[in-house]
Protein backbone atom coordinates (compact mmCIF):
# COMPACT_ATOMS: atom_id res chain seq x y z
CA UNK A 1 0.00 0.00 0.00
CA UNK A 2 1.23 3.59 -0.88
CA UNK A 3 2.27 5.62 2.52
CA UNK A 4 0.80 9.42 2.13
CA UNK A 5 2.74 12.17 3.20
CA UNK A 6 2.20 14.96 6.00
CA UNK A 7 0.55 16.90 2.66
CA UNK A 8 -1.73 13.75 2.04
CA UNK A 9 0.32 13.31 -1.04
CA UNK A 10 1.78 10.25 -2.11
CA UNK A 11 5.62 9.81 -1.42
CA UNK A 12 6.03 8.69 -4.96
CA UNK A 13 4.47 11.93 -5.97
CA UNK A 14 6.83 14.08 -4.18
CA UNK A 15 9.60 12.03 -5.49
CA UNK A 16 8.34 12.26 -9.20
CA UNK A 17 8.21 16.19 -8.39
CA UNK A 18 11.84 16.63 -7.28
CA UNK A 19 13.30 14.41 -9.77
CA UNK A 20 10.91 16.59 -12.70
CA UNK A 21 12.03 19.93 -11.25
CA UNK A 22 15.63 19.37 -10.71
CA UNK A 23 15.54 18.45 -14.43
CA UNK A 24 13.65 21.19 -15.12
CA UNK A 25 15.99 23.74 -13.24
CA UNK A 26 19.18 22.23 -15.18
CA UNK A 27 17.35 22.74 -18.30
CA UNK A 28 17.08 26.49 -18.15
CA UNK A 29 19.95 27.01 -16.53
CA UNK A 30 18.35 28.71 -13.64
CA UNK A 31 19.15 28.73 -10.10
CA UNK A 32 17.13 27.43 -6.97
CA UNK A 33 14.80 29.83 -5.45
CA UNK A 34 15.94 31.41 -2.42
CA UNK A 35 12.62 31.89 -0.73
CA UNK A 36 8.88 30.79 -1.16
CA UNK A 37 7.90 33.89 -2.73
CA UNK A 38 10.66 33.27 -5.39
CA UNK A 39 9.96 29.19 -5.93
CA UNK A 40 6.02 30.51 -6.32
CA UNK A 41 6.99 33.06 -8.92
CA UNK A 42 9.22 30.75 -10.41
CA UNK A 43 6.45 27.69 -11.00
CA UNK A 44 3.95 30.34 -12.39
CA UNK A 45 6.08 31.46 -14.99
CA UNK A 46 5.14 29.62 -18.81
CA UNK A 47 8.82 28.80 -19.85
CA UNK A 48 8.40 26.77 -16.01
CA UNK A 49 5.08 25.14 -16.79
CA UNK A 50 6.07 24.21 -20.86
CA UNK A 51 9.43 22.60 -19.31
CA UNK A 52 7.81 20.60 -16.43
CA UNK A 53 5.63 19.01 -18.64
CA UNK A 54 7.95 18.23 -21.19
CA UNK A 55 10.79 16.94 -18.77
CA UNK A 56 7.64 14.87 -16.60
CA UNK A 57 6.99 13.53 -20.44
CA UNK A 58 10.24 12.11 -20.51
CA UNK A 59 10.96 11.41 -17.00
CA UNK A 60 7.80 9.11 -17.35
CA UNK A 61 9.24 7.59 -20.93
CA UNK A 62 12.54 6.70 -19.11
CA UNK A 63 11.17 4.78 -15.75
CA UNK A 64 8.98 3.11 -18.23
CA UNK A 65 12.14 1.93 -20.83
CA UNK A 66 14.10 1.32 -17.65
CA UNK A 67 11.17 -1.33 -15.89
CA UNK A 68 11.24 -3.15 -19.41
CA UNK A 69 15.13 -3.54 -19.58
CA UNK A 70 14.71 -4.72 -16.34
CA UNK A 71 11.77 -7.40 -17.01
CA UNK A 72 14.03 -8.40 -19.93
CA UNK A 73 17.29 -8.85 -18.03
CA UNK A 74 15.09 -11.03 -15.57
CA UNK A 75 13.73 -13.08 -17.97
CA UNK A 76 16.98 -13.44 -19.47
CA UNK A 77 18.78 -14.58 -16.26
CA UNK A 78 15.23 -16.73 -15.24
CA UNK A 79 16.20 -18.46 -19.24
CA UNK A 80 19.63 -18.89 -18.23
CA UNK A 81 19.12 -20.06 -14.92
CA UNK A 82 16.49 -22.97 -16.47
CA UNK A 83 19.17 -23.47 -19.19
CA UNK A 84 22.11 -24.46 -16.79
CA UNK A 85 19.51 -26.31 -14.80
CA UNK A 86 18.66 -28.53 -17.42
CA UNK A 87 22.90 -28.73 -18.59
CA UNK A 88 23.21 -29.77 -14.98
CA UNK A 89 20.68 -32.45 -15.24
CA UNK A 90 21.80 -34.17 -18.28
CA UNK A 91 25.68 -34.02 -16.14
CA UNK A 92 23.86 -35.85 -13.40
CA UNK A 93 22.27 -38.15 -15.81
CA UNK A 94 25.64 -38.55 -17.44
CA UNK A 95 28.26 -38.93 -14.22
CA UNK A 96 25.36 -40.64 -11.89
CA UNK A 97 27.92 -44.10 -12.04
CA UNK A 98 30.77 -41.39 -10.97
CA UNK A 99 32.60 -42.23 -7.45
CA UNK A 100 32.32 -39.58 -5.11
CA UNK A 101 36.16 -39.26 -5.19
CA UNK A 102 35.60 -38.88 -8.69
CA UNK A 103 33.10 -36.19 -8.16
CA UNK A 104 35.48 -34.36 -5.69
CA UNK A 105 38.47 -34.59 -7.96
CA UNK A 106 36.42 -32.93 -11.09
CA UNK A 107 35.82 -30.42 -8.33
CA UNK A 108 39.39 -29.70 -7.14
CA UNK A 109 40.19 -29.86 -11.58
CA UNK A 110 37.46 -26.71 -11.73
CA UNK A 111 39.02 -24.81 -9.35
CA UNK A 112 42.94 -25.69 -10.85
CA UNK A 113 40.97 -24.10 -13.54
CA UNK A 114 39.69 -20.85 -12.26
CA UNK A 115 42.40 -20.25 -10.08
CA UNK A 116 40.35 -20.29 -6.48
CA UNK A 117 37.50 -22.27 -5.21
CA UNK A 118 34.16 -22.50 -7.54
CA UNK A 119 30.96 -21.75 -6.25
CA UNK A 120 28.17 -24.16 -7.49
CA UNK A 121 26.76 -22.34 -10.44
CA UNK A 122 31.04 -22.18 -11.52
CA UNK A 123 30.58 -26.15 -12.16
CA UNK A 124 28.91 -27.90 -14.72
CA UNK A 125 27.09 -30.06 -12.75
CA UNK A 126 27.85 -28.46 -9.44
CA UNK A 127 23.50 -29.01 -8.08
CA UNK A 128 23.98 -32.64 -8.84
CA UNK A 129 27.36 -33.08 -6.94
CA UNK A 130 25.56 -30.41 -4.15
CA UNK A 131 22.69 -32.71 -3.96
CA UNK A 132 24.43 -36.09 -3.69
CA UNK A 133 26.91 -35.14 -1.00
CA UNK A 134 24.48 -33.07 1.09
CA UNK A 135 25.84 -29.60 0.60
CA UNK A 136 28.24 -27.83 -1.13
CA UNK A 137 30.22 -26.39 1.63
CA UNK A 138 30.48 -30.06 2.46
CA UNK A 139 31.54 -30.75 -1.28
CA UNK A 140 34.47 -28.61 -0.84
CA UNK A 141 35.66 -29.06 2.41
CA UNK A 142 35.40 -32.74 0.79
CA UNK A 143 37.62 -31.32 -1.59
CA UNK A 144 40.29 -29.62 0.57
CA UNK A 145 39.64 -26.58 -1.01
CA UNK A 146 38.77 -23.23 0.60
CA UNK A 147 35.34 -22.29 0.87
CA UNK A 148 34.29 -19.11 -1.11
CA UNK A 149 33.28 -15.88 1.20
CA UNK A 150 29.80 -16.39 2.43
CA UNK A 151 29.94 -20.17 2.27
CA UNK A 152 29.31 -21.18 6.04
CA UNK A 153 31.62 -24.44 6.71
CA UNK A 154 29.74 -27.41 7.49
CA UNK A 155 29.25 -28.91 10.90
CA UNK A 156 31.48 -31.20 12.24
CA UNK A 157 28.35 -33.34 12.88
CA UNK A 158 27.48 -33.25 9.29
CA UNK A 159 31.21 -34.09 8.20
CA UNK A 160 31.28 -37.30 10.81
CA UNK A 161 27.40 -38.36 9.55
CA UNK A 162 28.96 -38.09 6.29
CA UNK A 163 32.05 -40.03 6.98
CA UNK A 164 29.83 -42.70 8.78
CA UNK A 165 27.30 -43.13 5.79
CA UNK A 166 30.39 -43.18 2.94
CA UNK A 167 32.34 -46.24 5.66
CA UNK A 168 28.92 -47.78 5.83
CA UNK A 169 27.88 -47.81 1.82
CA UNK A 170 31.15 -48.72 1.24
CA UNK A 171 31.48 -51.64 3.73
CA UNK A 172 27.94 -52.95 2.91
CA UNK A 173 29.18 -53.11 -1.17
CA UNK A 174 32.29 -54.88 -0.22
CA UNK A 175 29.55 -57.49 1.36
CA UNK A 176 27.51 -57.51 -1.84
CA UNK A 177 30.86 -58.23 -3.81
CA UNK A 178 31.87 -61.19 -1.46
CA UNK A 179 28.47 -63.43 -2.15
Amino acid sequence: MARKNDKGRFQGDVWFREHVHARVMDSLLLPEPRSQRERRKLLSMPVYKEEYKRQSTLFRQERRDKRAEHIQTRMEGEKENQRRAEQDAIWGQDHDSDTEEALLEYVRQCAEERGKSPRMRDVLGGTYISQRFGSWALVLTLAGLKLPRGVEPPSQRTINAYQKQHKENAHGSREKGDN
